[in-house]
């Protein structure tokens, strides 16, 4: 090698896999490198109550795009995703992955997808005021609306609506937990309520409503032992119940929860505080944080896929290279 150049340069085309450094063996002139590619998979599986294990896992859909979150609507015909194509926006499909379409495509940050009630309006942050607040739309992407608007440097984020429309809890940036409103009055709402203090101590980050009474499941989160520890408030009495466990957890009724942590399922009842272990193995590993459809007795998870391959290049020999005649 005499490190001048033989030829005009030419541009390498490579596909949108991530490829790492290439490195090239001049005597053979062969180019070698590893490539990474990520697809995710939304899997659906029934939750057998009574042989505790989730059986008949179908893969909904794989898609090369990241997909972050995968929410089932509450009637079970749904699903409610954010992603990162490039930019972080918002998708909706059919139960069985059909009629995929994409509600925003621009250069805002669409996050914390949730469903209403109605199974037909979507709340979900964006910082596209130039804050994270909280906003609404419809599920065709019609009808976008903002709803928080808190004065100060305070920014809302991660909402979760009650079943019947009369609560939005969200996490307030400034605080780090959760505060509440009641859904009553002009839009966009500028005034936020507290949480009472958490026995025990810590701030409540709270997660998801319960299908029947008001109450909403979160963690307890702040510079404490037992933070990430599973809470649950009521809202009618104003009250919290720690439950000294701890995992990601989800309603699946109005007195049980489900709690996951890693592979590993577990069914709560509130009242008796018992617990039941489920095997969610039989999906395979790798499955991200699941949701529930109470209709359907279904839960649908995100399981993401990392391929490394090695590949091999023959470079073409390079075409004879003649300098232009002096003028």
């Amino acid at each position: 090698a005499t490190g001048r150049a033989t030829g005009r340069p030419k541009a390498i085309t490579t596909s949108p896999i991530r490829f790492a450094p290439f490195d090239l063996a001049t005597e053979t002139n062969r180019i070698v490198g590893t490539a990474t590619s990520e697809k995710t998979e939304v899997v659906r599986a029934k939750l057998d109550r009574k042989n505790r294990r989730l059986t008949d896992p179908e893969t909904v859909f794989e898609t090369g795009r990241s997909i972050w979150a995968a929410d089932i609507s509450p009637d079970g015909e749904w699903l409610l995703m954010m992603g990162n194509d490039p930019s972080e926006d918002l998708f909706v499909c059919k139960r069985d992955g059909s009629d995929f379409r994409r509600l925003t495509n621009d250069a805002f940050k669409d996050r914390g997808p949730t469903w209403a009630g109605n199974s037909k309006t979507i709340y979900f942050f964006s910082d596209r005021d130039g804050k994270y607040r909280v906003w609404r739309m419809e599920r065709d992407g019609s009808g976008l609306k903002q709803i928080t608007n808190l004065s100060g440097d305070y920014t809302c984020g991660v909402p979760a609506i009650s079943a019947d429309g009369r609560y939005m809890t969200a996490y307030r940036v400034g605080m780090d937990g959760s505060c509440w409103f009641e859904m009553k009055g002009e839009l966009p709402l500028t005034e936020s309520q507290e949480f009472p203090p958490i026995p025990g101590g810590g701030i409540f980050f709270a997660l998801e409503f319960s299908p029947g009474p008001n109450k909403v499941v979160g963690f307890r989160t702040g510079d404490v032992e037992n933070a990430r520890e599973i809470v649950v408030f009521d809202m009618e009495s104003r009250t919290f119940d720690p439950l000294g466990i701890f995992g990601h957890a989800f309603w699946l009724g109005d007195h049980e929860l489900g709690v996951q942590s890693g592979d590993s399922l577990a069914v709560l009842d509130l009242r008796t505080k018992k617990q039941e272990p489920f095997g969610i193995r039989a999906v395979g590993t790798g499955v991200a944080s699941g949701s529930y459809c109470i209709a359907t007795g279904e839960m649908f998870m995100r399981k993401s896929i990392v391929e490394t391959n090695i590949w091999m290049v023959e470079a073409a020999e390079p075409e004879p290279f003649t300098p232009p005649a002096a003028q």
